[in-house]
Order: C-alpha cells, then sequence, then structure tokens
C-alpha cells in the first residue's frame, strides 16, 4: 500500500470527523484503492472511532485503537482468510463496513446516530 494512499485516506478520515486510521494489511490493489478511497470519502465516523482498514472490509470501532486493530486482525482477518480456504475463491467486489462497539450503550446509540434504528438484539445485525 503507497504511503501516498494512505496519506490520501487520512486526508479523507479528517474531513469526516476526528478518528483513528491503522491499516491492518500491506496489500492492497490498485482497483481496490479507488473503490477504497471512494467508499471511506463517504463513511461518516463518529468521534472517538478507529478505523482499520483489512480489506476487504473497513473495521470501525470505539475501543482504544489497539484493541480495534486487534479485533481486526485477530477476528476479522483470522476468519476471513479460514472461510476463504474453504467458501470463497475472490473477495467481494464491494467493501464492506464492520462496525464494533465497545458496549451495550455504545451499541444502541450508535445503531441510531449511524443508522437510525433501534436494536432488537444484543448480537447485531
Amino acid at each position: 500500500m503507497s504511503l501516498a494512499f494512505q496519506v490520501l485516506c487520512a486526508n479523507l478520515l479528517l474531513v469526516a470527523g476526528n478518528a483513528s486510521l491503522v491499516f491492518g494489511s500491506d496489500t492492497v490493489s490498485v482497483a481496490t484503492n479507488s473503490a477504497l478511497a471512494e467508499h471511506l470519502s463517504q463513511l461518516r465516523v463518529p468521534p472517538g472511532f478507529t478505523l482499520v482498514v483489512q480489506p476487504p472490509f473497513v473495521v470501525l470501532g470505539d475501543e482504544s485503537p489497539a484493541m480495534v486493530r486487534s479485533r481486526a486482525t485477530n477476528t476479522v482477518k483470522w476468519a476471513v482468510d479460514r472461510l476463504k480456504l474453504d467458501y470463497f475463491r475472490r473477495d467481494p467486489a464491494e467493501v464492506i463496513d464492520i462496525w464494533l462497539f465497545r458496549d451495550r450503550a455504545s451499541y444502541t446509540n450508535h445503531a441510531w446516530l449511524l443508522f437510525r434504528d433501534t436494536p432488537t438484539t444484543p448480537y447485531g445485525y
């Protein structure tokens, strides 16, 4: 992943608000770069959230940046790597957001602020 692309993504987030940006992988294709940059430019990232680029996902969370990166690597990437072995030959065409909330209050509040939705289950959707 080029430094120029990382700077572009960081600038897009600075415009969007006060968020931390972490790259979970150094292997992002040129085709993915433009799709990812476009996706990031349209994301509404609340203050205090960390965003980890873990292709083909963008993982967003309101825990510490180290914890969000750990979850992106040790849960999301771990699961994706294993699922690809048996079920998927290629990544999805679109960038997919994974929102992780630190607790129940954060989940219910941000579900409303971000999606205008009230969760009916603690397990996400």
